[in-house]
């Protein structure tokens, strides 16, 4: 970028003092204008990019750590209105029931947190009752990454409707994965949105031993973490064929 600066002719030519000063001054000015340039594009590039998600035909939000509605699109504010499953409360993100909405504030609560380090979720809303489920998912969004949201402790929630509102049963789980009994039942409380803590004191069994037996099914699904535990379970075809066996509700 070439800059320049002139001035009316009845003030005479620049003196020598001044254009040093000029000299000095016009590196600072030409970064300052090419840094303004760039905040302009890169502002119509992420409205851009809003424009597109909003009215893209997914259920998709970010929210802050306070669980306010950062940004929804088309589709999540359908659903937020028709409080099917989730609902806009004052600015708010949640979910529609008491369960419903304790397990998605605590999903974003992890998704948010500072300390220890931020934590995806996979969870199941039951929603209203003519509605079915819904699989969430709730991912920290790093603003370093994306330069989206300038904002410390958002996350981003996506809601899709399961082609199988039903969890795999835990025989299914047993037959793909090689799972003991024990393991089996876990696997399946946890694609129903169980937590540990909820899945021991269900069973009356000590969340050690619930521990071990989420460390043995890992190893034996090929995972790390529960959420990607949870996405293969859903996401595996075997399920749609005869190995997915009767329905356990």
């Amino acid at each position: 970028m070439h800059l320049g600066l002139v001035r009316e002719g009845r003030l005479g030519a620049y003196s020598s003092g001044e254009l040093r000063l000029l000299k000095t001054l016009l590196p600072h000015l030409r970064r300052a204008i090419e840094i303004g340039m760039r905040l302009e594009e890169a502002a119509l590039a992420r409205q851009g990019f809003l424009d597109a998600m909003k009215a893209a035909g997914q259920c998709l939000m970010v929210v802050s750590r306070s669980s306010e509605i950062r940004f929804a699109s088309v589709e999540a504010e359908r659903l937020m209105q028709e409080r099917v499953a989730i609902a806009n409360w004052a600015g708010r993100l949640c979910g529609v029931g008491r369960t419903d909405a304790a397990k998605l504030r605590q999903a974003i609560d992890k998704a948010t947190r500072a300390e220890p380090s931020p934590e995806a979720s996979l969870l199941v809303l039951t929603g209203s009752s003519h509605a079915g489920r819904y699989s969430v998912s709730v991912t920290p969004l790093r603003e370093q990454r994306t330069g989206l949201f300038h904002e410390k402790g958002v996350c981003v929630v996506v809601l899709a409707k399961p082609r199988d509102v039903g969890a795999p049963s835990a025989e299914a789980l047993a037959t793909l994965f090689g799972l003991t009994p024990a393991e089996a039942r876990l696997a399946h409380a946890l694609s129903k949105g169980a937590s540990l803590a909820d899945y021991a004191e269900a069973n009356n069994v000590s969340i050690t031993t619930v521990k071990t037996h989420l460390g043995a099914l890992f190893s034996k699904a090929g995972v790390n973490r529960q959420t990607d535990l949870v996405r293969l379970i859903f996401a595996d075809p075997i399920f749609s064929r005869s190995v997915s066996g009767p329905a356990d509700e």
